[in-house]
């Protein structure tokens, strides 16, 4: 039988392993001997199949090519948190590029954004008008981002992604 002695039958789960072997488990002495001699153990156990895990201990650093594209391709949405406005962030994306970047960078490196990016506007909107106004249950809450703090996001979402199709984890 394979597996026998192992631990293991073709990676089956003890459940089924089981009811499959009270299936052919003789019932009586005469089947038994009818068969022959017949073992009615079967030692059954589930073993995952062993994956390589691949450490992400730091995300690679991001160009400014990459900064850029993402800044264009984004919506053109302002918020009160945003020092500059995005439209002008826009229009002056090649003076300020070297220095977005390297603060992109250093959170990336860092593990975490400055504090002057971890602040949200929270805005509770009702999830559909019919719905009453008093219930805290009929709401949704929005976050409006600093638009910088957005990039900073899609870059990391970015970053994730590479890795994770480097190393053969996503399905």
């Amino acid at each position: 039988m394979e597996g026998q002695g192992t631990g293991q039958f073709l990676g089956i789960p003890n459940a089924q392993c089981r009811s499959v072997h009270s299936v052919f488990q003789p019932q009586s002495r005469d089947n038994s001997q009818s068969y022959g001699e017949l073992s009615t153990t079967v030692t059954c156990t589930f073993a995952p199949p062993q994956l390589a895990i691949a450490s992400l201990t730091e995300l690679k650093a991001c160009t400014e090519d990459e900064v850029q594209r993402v800044m264009l391709s984004s919506p053109t949405k302002s918020c009160t948190l945003d020092s500059i406005p995005t439209f002008l962030l826009k229009e002056l994306v090649d003076v300020l590029l070297p220095y977005l970047t390297a603060m992109i960078n250093a959170s990336l490196s860092e593990g975490h954004l400055p504090v002057s990016q971890k602040h949200a506007i929270l805005t509770l909107l009702l999830k559909k008008s019919y719905l009453s106004a008093s219930d805290l249950k009929n709401y949704r809450p929005v976050s409006n981002l600093a638009f910088v703090s957005k990039v900073a996001e899609r870059i990391v979402v970015e970053k994730l992604i590479s890795h994770l199709q480097e190393q053969d984890l996503l399905p």
